[in-house]
């Protein structure tokens, strides 16, 4: 079984509550040790990433809502020391993702389903069951 290290807890500190609760269940589920890349994201950096193709979207889930929450998490796979994007890690680990949100009855999203901009580290919390809160 693996376990977050303490950057992961770190980034995942502004994490919508059930979010934190699927990302603590999936890696005890994974066969892919996993960690955290980002959560919080600022307005800034979101531009700067819709310019660069990075996303296309400036209403990012990655940027708080007046909650002080973000409903968005972007992993990566942690293979032999190193981040690892490769997809069929990133599959593995939605596998134990979707598996710890059934589990736990939270509605989630994965970017790895996305027909026109394909994200497979992103995964959110549903909009329908978590709107934002502006």
């Amino acid at each position: 079984m693996y376990k977050f290290g303490e950057r992961s807890k770190t980034r995942m500190a502004g994490a919508h509550c059930d979010l934190q609760r699927v990302l603590f269940r999936a890696i005890e589920l994974t066969a892919v040790d996993f960690g955290i890349s980002e959560v919080q994201r600022t307005l800034e950096t979101q531009k700067i990433f819709v310019a660069e193709g990075k996303s296309t979207t400036l209403e990012s889930r990655h940027i708080p809502d007046s909650t002080g929450f973000c409903y968005a998490v972007d992993v990566f796979a942690y293979i032999d020391g190193k981040a690892n994007y490769e997809e069929k890690n990133l599959r593995a680990i939605a596998k134990a993702m979707f598996t710890a949100a059934i589990e736990l009855g939270v509605a989630l999203e994965w970017g790895g389903h996305w027909k026109t901009f394909l994200d497979m580290p992103h995964f959110q919390l549903s909009h329908s069951k978590y709107p934002k809160r502006n």
